[in-house]
């Protein structure tokens, strides 16, 4: 990603990797943000629905921080599948293996983004997903995110790395509202 700020040039490195696990409602995905300065912004979600919690863990340097947010009455998000009134565009394959996938096209209920989203043909793990996202009022595009999934597999192999909850997040107060890290956190990831 690059960006104009002030007349200088920033450049960041994303890397980013997850487990979602549909059988017992939770997921769990770590974002790495490598700055070319040398920062490296390191934030981790846990959400847990059976327990009602969700967790986002921030190192930055030597300083870690958690929030805890109430996850009461909200819905399991759904993220690996689509709409049942998505489009599907096409079959394709992929690789020198031919992995069989899928592409789908469907907008938000609010209208304001379009998604294609490309799974595998018969387990729908996803693969790839671009989004554009418009202005409700104006109309105005305001963002292009083009996403890829890259050496995934079936099954959580690691439980206990991905989803135990850090002792820095076990004695912090559960809010009710997003901070700004939270949301940076959901637009940074497929989630």
């Amino acid at each position: 990603m690059t960006t104009l700020e002030g007349g200088g040039l920033t450049v960041e490195y994303i890397n980013f990797h997850g487990a979602y696990d549909e059988v017992l409602q939770r997921y769990s995905f770590e974002t790495f943000l490598d700055f070319f300065n040398g920062t490296l912004l390191h934030l981790k979600v846990i959400a847990e629905y059976d327990e009602g919690k969700e967790y986002l863990l921030q190192r930055l340097g030597d300083e870690i921080e958690c929030e805890v947010y109430d996850l009461e009455g909200k819905r399991f998000p759904e993220v690996y599948s689509f709409p049942e009134d998505a489009k599907f565009l096409r079959d394709s394959t992929i690789g020198d293996r031919d992995v069989a996938v899928e592409s789908w096209y469907y907008v938000s209920d609010d209208g304001t983004l379009l998604n294609v989203k490309t799974v595998t043909k018969d387990e729908c793990v996803p693969v790839s997903l671009f989004r554009r996202k418009f202005d409700p009022e104006t109309g105005e595009e305001l963002g292009v995110m083009n996403g890829q999934v890259h050496n995934f597999r079936l099954g959580i192999c690691d439980p206990e790395g991905y989803f135990k909850i850090p002792e820095e997040c076990k004695e912090v107060g559960v809010s009710k509202e997003l901070s700004k890290n939270m949301q940076k956190m959901r637009r940074l990831s497929l989630m």
